[in-house]
């Protein structure tokens, strides 16, 4: 049976959702005071489909969050509608602008992804012979990345930062040994084709598990860490339940993506650059099949997308400090 590594995420959620409750609940009331409430009930109510929908409460009225919830809430900031999100029968809002104007443009996004943790918690089921629910060692990194990006984003509490990087060095004892997947000597020759492409400026480089590729979609709009909009090419895979992305300014002549289509239904592995920052098993640069990595050495060419980009501080996305900081 497959191993479950699903107690990394609920530590990680605990922690998590006591960075993002009071956060959240800080722009309600600051918002909407003693109505504050109320608004969040009606927007809850009123974009989950259901008109049943609602939220759970304390006796006193508190809304009683969780982290499948309150990151849908947020989320609710990268859905299109969002502009025009209705507060009451006769009232709307620009819900992102209004609510959350300070939160970096792709944490919206991030939330989106982040509610999908509730599946694991309250969807378990076994028919005698398969079981879902598991969370594989992929997953839990992936959710690690969303919850670290969040904690650092939404709250000056050293403390949660500190109980959720104590969590994440536990879970990468864990993940050295589990993300070997392909030979050193393959490794490094994919890591070579990688610093041979034009635009290579130095950056540490890292490969991906090796998965299944399902599915490639191209997403638009999406938008980078500064705000600017662009799209994504995401890859979805068979075996992990994780999305992988690249932004579309990466592959201007749209090779890589022609590629990763090509390539559904076989095992491939993905590279990305700067690991430190972008989780390879979130983030990728390019694609490779994994059943023949030598053949597949050989076969890499060159595009326009190796060119060097006409302005590389332009697309690559830096903080005040000068520091790369997540897309």
């Amino acid at each position: 049976m497959e191993k479950d590594y699903s107690e990394y995420i609920r530590k990680g959620a605990r922690i998590t959702l006591r960075a993002l409750v009071p956060f959240v609940n800080k722009k309600l009331e600051d918002t909407w005071g003693e109505d504050a409430v109320n608004k969040a009930s009606y927007i809850w109510k009123n974009t989950g489909g259901s008109s049943n929908r609602k939220f759970m409460k304390t006796a006193d009225g508190k809304i009683k969050w969780d982290l499948g919830n309150i990151s849908e809430f947020i989320g609710r900031g990268s859905v299109q509608g969002q502009e025009n999100q209705k507060i009451s029968d006769t009232e709307s809002i620009n819900f992102k602008k209004t609510l959350f104007p300070d939160l970096r443009e792709d944490l919206f996004n991030t939330c989106m992804s982040l509610k999908k943790i509730r599946d694991y918690f309250s969807h378990t089921s076994f028919d005698g012979y398969n079981e879902q629910g598991i969370v594989s060692w992929d997953t839990a990194d992936a959710y690690l990345t969303y919850m670290r990006m969040l904690i650092k984003s939404v709250t000056t509490d050293k403390n949660l930062n500190i109980e959720l990087e104590r969590i994440i060095e536990e879970f990468d004892k864990v993940k050295i040994t589990l993300n070997e997947f392909i030979s050193e000597q393959a490794k490094e020759k994919i890591i070579t084709e990688e610093k041979n492409r034009a635009n290579y400026q130095n950056e540490q480089i890292d490969l991906s598990s090796v998965n299944i590729l399902k599915s490639v979609e191209r997403k638009f709009p999406v938008f980078t860490a500064k705000g600017w909009e662009t799209y994504s090419i995401v890859l979805y895979f068979k075996d992990i339940n994780v999305e992988r992305q690249m932004y579309g300014f990466f592959d201007k002549d749209g090779a890589i993506e022609k590629k990763c289509r090509s390539l559904i239904g076989q095992k491939v592995i993905t590279t990305v650059w700067n690991p430190g920052v972008y989780n390879p098993q979130n983030w990728f640069r390019n694609i490779y099949v994994a059943a023949d990595l030598n053949n597949a050495l050989k076969n890499t060419q060159n595009t326009k997308d190796d060119a060097p980009l006409s302005s590389y501080e332009e697309m690559y996305p830096y903080d005040d400090d000068g520091e790369e900081i997540p897309f």
